[in-house]
């Protein structure tokens, strides 16, 4: 069947939920093929967006969510990272070149829009690109509650 990660599932991030509940979010791409027949509730971009798999430890089946949790709208993206800070589900993702942060209030069923936490540019590492997002809670800190590790490409002249 068509899915909107037919051709990619990359970039795995796991967040625990519960003791026994662990999400998976990952990259989605589809084939070029995915409108031949009928346009998908996603639509027909090869970047569909990124998709949660559910995993309960006293169960062998991993849920799929049937369409992406966060569409990009045909942006070449990857990386979610997330973390969980009180009632709150953090996600750092790539969209090139920038990184992006969401939130979501209800446990990851619905997002924000998508905004740009880092542009190129504002480091010399980082001249080009921002990439691979590795996002960490800092419990112990209330007004700085997350850290997070980037990836930064510099051009070359």
């Amino acid at each position: 069947p068509a899915t909107f990660y037919s051709c990619v599932a990359a970039h795995p991030a796991l967040l625990e939920q519960q003791a026994d509940k662990v999400q998976i979010y990952f990259k989605g791409e589809q084939g070029t093929d995915a409108c031949d027949t009928t346009t998908p509730a996603w639509g027909c971009d090869q970047y569909t967006g990124v998709g949660r798999a559910t995993w309960l430890s006293t169960d062998t089946v991993v849920d799929v969510n049937p369409e992406p949790v966060l569409n990009v709208n045909g942006h070449t993206f990857g990386f979610p990272s997330l973390t969980n800070i009180a009632d709150v589900t953090f996600m750092m993702l790539v969209q090139v070149p920038n990184l992006y942060m969401t939130y979501s209030y209800d446990a990851g069923l619905t997002w924000t829009e998508p905004v740009v936490a880092i542009a190129p540019g504002q480091t010399p590492w980082t001249d080009d690109r921002v990439f691979n997002p590795s996002l960490m809670c800092t419990k112990d800190d209330r007004y700085k509650p997350f850290r997070m590790f980037i990836g930064g490409k510099e051009r070359e002249d």
